[in-house]
């Protein structure tokens, strides 16, 4: 069972494009509390079921990383024990992640970073494929809710009969006039610039990438329109 498991994962790893995972520690690989003993010493609460989805994941070859703000002996201990790669005392994530990424020659559209935090957005932004725990703050989780609604609204083409299904693309800096990006607006989840809702709903190659996969399964067509030269070759990349 556990290598059907493993090579059902990889086969849908490759199917997304998806070369390697970054995480967070707290938070991602703690519930977020912290206990302070007397002595000054912390005591963080770790689930066990993580040791299962890591494993399944280096089992399909994919290389990971836990890069972290905190400098803590319990994080080296739980990372050492789950057998990953770990760098601490880090305030500014991406050159962290980009050198780490470059080390291995792994493009950042291929890339799933996990967070939960405000600090975690840039990152988040700049992978291919964004993923917030379920407690994450409300800035956080509208980086990685959208694609679960597009599945959505794919499955009801589907169901109606459909033929195709369209999505638009495009570059936020490039398209959102300056005089709008700082503008507040109210989203499910929380308040945000218009920049950053554009950021938002963007989709890049891996997640066109699942779309696709979804789309061939149901047996409908799906295109983007794209809105700047940039986004013309995220949208042939994704469709090649």
């Amino acid at each position: 069972m556990e290598i059907r498991v493993i090579q059902d994962l990889s086969d849908r790893l490759r199917v997304l494009r998806i070369s390697a995972v970054v995480f967070d520690f707290d938070g991602v690989f703690t519930d977020n509390r912290v206990l302070t003993l007397q002595d000054g010493t912390e005591v963080v609460f770790c689930s066990r079921s993580d040791g299962m989805g890591i494993e399944l994941l280096r089992s399909a070859g994919i290389p990971m990383v836990v890069i972290s703000k905190e400098r803590n002996p319990v994080t080296t201990a739980r990372c050492t024990k789950l057998g990953l790669e770990v760098l601490q005392g880090v305030d500014d994530k991406v050159p962290a992640m980009t050198a780490w990424l470059a080390e291995r020659n792994l493009d950042l559209t291929d890339i799933i970073y996990v967070g939960n935090d405000v600090n975690e957005l840039p990152c988040m932004r700049l992978v291919g494929c964004a993923v917030a725990v379920a407690d994450s703050h409300p800035s956080v989780l509208a980086e990685a809710e959208v694609l679960d609604l597009a599945r959505q609204m794919i499955d009801a083409a589907a169901v109606a009969g459909c033929d195709a299904v369209k999505f638009q693309k495009r570059t936020p800096e490039l398209c959102v006039p300056v005089d709008q990006r700082d503008i507040l607006g109210e989203i499910p989840s929380g308040t945000m610039t218009y920049l950053d809702y554009r950021y938002r709903v963007e989709f890049g190659v891996p997640e066109y990438d699942a779309i696709d996969a979804q789309c061939r399964e149901l047996g409908i067509d799906w295109f983007a329109s794209p809105w700047d030269e940039p986004s013309v070759g995220s949208c042939c990349a994704a469709s090649s």
